[in-house]
């Protein structure tokens, strides 16, 4: 039973660490898409506002150049961000499935119950292990929180520079 639990323990070490990357990979994937946004707007907002050329009756189209993009850029980062959310809570759920695993392994060696597999707070020594398989719901909200602040800043970036797009054309007083 013992090496069972020592298999299965050292398979979702593996596990893990391809999850880490795979986190790692989406954040990376997800702050390229923002920088590449935001740049791509700032230089379509500066062309817009050097041009001599571009008069009011054509305002759609630096406000198309710059809608298109915002439209694909919003979709990708939703299905970035949403896969970010899911892998990173499958991670957690991984190292508390582990820490579990741990605390076995630790009372199969000896009868008494060892300080470090067991953390007071998280779980009773007789209590069920359902407990303790609970990410920190502290941490769910902070990250979800942060991903909407992060969207809802994005979003608004996106409402001004689209409102200026015409406005900059259309208003001598710029």
């Amino acid at each position: 039973m013992t090496e069972e639990l020592k298999k299965n323990y050292k398979k979702l070490g593996v596990i893990n660490e391809k999850q880490e990357k795979r986190v790692l990979a989406l954040e990376s994937k997800a702050t390229q898409l923002v920088i590449s946004y935001v740049f791509y707007q700032g230089i379509i907002f500066i062309c817009i506002s050097q041009s001599s050329t571009l008069r009011c009756d054509n305002w759609w189209l630096p406000f198309s150049l710059s809608l298109f993009p915002a439209i694909i850029f919003f979709i990708t980062f939703q299905s970035t961000i949403t896969k970010y959310l899911r892998t990173r809570y499958q991670h957690d759920m991984n190292l508390l499935e582990r820490e579990v695993l741990h605390c076995q392994i630790c009372m199969g060696r000896s009868h008494a119950v060892d300080i470090e597999c067991l953390d007071k707070e998280k779980v009773h020594p007789f209590g069920s292990t359902q407990q303790l398989l609970k990410p920190d719901s502290s941490k769910l909200f902070r990250r979800k929180a942060y991903v909407h602040l992060v969207f809802v800043v994005l979003l608004a970036f996106t409402a001004v520079i689209l409102a200026r797009c015409r406005n900059i054309l259309c208003d001598n007083n710029f």
